[in-house]
């Protein structure tokens, strides 16, 4: 009896073993299965930048410089336009530090699309090497002042 209940389970953990993927991202016959890197946006795509930070958010230096704040916005957003004097005082504030940068949704669709903002206003925050280290929505001027403090250190 013993026998035939030992029987199925080994038999069900082959079956486990020999469909299931490995830990290093590669099925049993050898194939990634990781998803593969999208390819890099094509320059020509993209709306023309209105300054040169708005290139340099495009393409994130390697080495450690300024840290950035995208601000993605549209004209007709009321929210966007009651955040907007708040960023611009933050920009007052800070924008010796930090690159503080507004951004158009309607006229940077392939800059909006790439930091996947859904909802506007969203502020993206970027470190000096380039990574995103964080995101909101709307922020208040003490919110937005802890999180530019936040981002300088």
């Amino acid at each position: 009896m013993k026998k035939f209940i030992h029987l199925p389970v080994i038999l069900l953990l082959l079956a486990f073993a020999c469909c299931s993927r490995t830990q290093s991202g590669r099925s049993t016959d050898g194939e990634s299965v990781v998803p593969e890197a999208s390819a890099p946006l094509d320059s020509e795509k993209i709306v023309e930048p209105d300054s040169a930070a708005m290139a340099a958010a495009r393409q994130p230096a390697k080495a450690k410089g300024k840290p950035q704040v995208l601000e993605f916005s549209a004209t007709w957003c009321g929210p966007c336009q009651r955040q907007k004097p708040i960023y611009e005082e933050a920009i007052k504030k800070y924008g010796d530090r930090i690159d503080m940068q507004s951004i158009d949704v309607d006229e940077n669709r392939e800059l909006t699309d790439r930091y996947h903002v859904e909802s506007i206003p969203t502020f993206i925050f970027i470190d000096g090497y380039g990574k995103v280290v964080g995101r909101s929505s709307f922020l208040d001027a003490e919110q937005l002042d802890r999180a530019l403090q936040t981002l300088l250190k």
